[in-house]
């Protein structure tokens, strides 16, 4: 039989609101809606309105709200869910491997955001690495900022937290979050060049 709690198989068919082309990974209360990554940046980032709603990863396991437990490292669920793998799980899960989701504000960078969906962190050379796969390359210190530079971001990952406890979600459902990490990546950095390349002088001649 199919383990308590475990993500579907047809899990990923929860769409993007604003898109329907993707995956959603994270949900907005505030639009009552579930977004991909790229999405998400584009709508919060569209005013100082909706740049204060508050966002949440998507539940891993009924994928329609918002995760308010995570459980591991990288496993979020909503509180009807998480109270079902509480009563269905044998043994019971651990209390010390649970943690409280805060969620976020704003527009964190893609480091920011890896590291609230739990699922991979950036090494020197800009390659992302799943966090129970390379341990080795988690620097507490380079993937969590100080809540007070992001407005309002709130990490759910801890440097208490032990490799050797973490569960790691659906690999299909990890795998999508990668992907989208990385299409947000680009974006950002094909933003950042089209900036540095715009002139000095907006009125100069050519």
């Amino acid at each position: 039989g199919e383990e308590p709690g475990a993500v579907a198989v047809g899990a990923l068919a929860a769409e993007c609101y604003f898109c329907a082309g993707a995956p959603a990974v994270v949900y907005c209360r505030a639009d009552a809606a579930g977004l991909c990554l790229p999405c998400d940046r584009h709508v919060h980032g569209a005013n100082t309105v909706s740049c204060r709603h508050a966002r949440a990863p998507l539940c891993a396991v009924c994928r329609v709200a918002a995760a308010t437990v995570r459980r591991g490292a990288a496993r979020f669920l909503c509180s009807n869910c998480d109270f079902e793998v509480e009563q269905l799980t044998e043994p019971p899960v651990l209390l010390h491997d649970c943690g409280t989701v805060e969620g976020y504000t704003g527009c964190p960078s893609v480091g920011e955001l890896a590291a609230i969906l739990g699922v991979a962190v950036r090494d020197g050379d800009k390659v992302w690495w799943p966090v129970w796969e390379e341990p080795q390359v988690l620097a507490f210190d380079d993937v969590i900022v100080p809540t007070t530079a992001c407005h309002g971001l709130q990490p759910v990952l801890t440097s208490s937290s032990s490799p050797k406890n973490w569960s790691p979600p659906c690999g299909e459902l990890d795998g999508e979050v990668l992907r989208q990490l990385g299409e947000l990546a680009k974006s950002e950095e094909a933003a950042a060049y089209v900036e540095d390349a715009e002139p000095a002088g907006g009125d100069q001649l050519p």
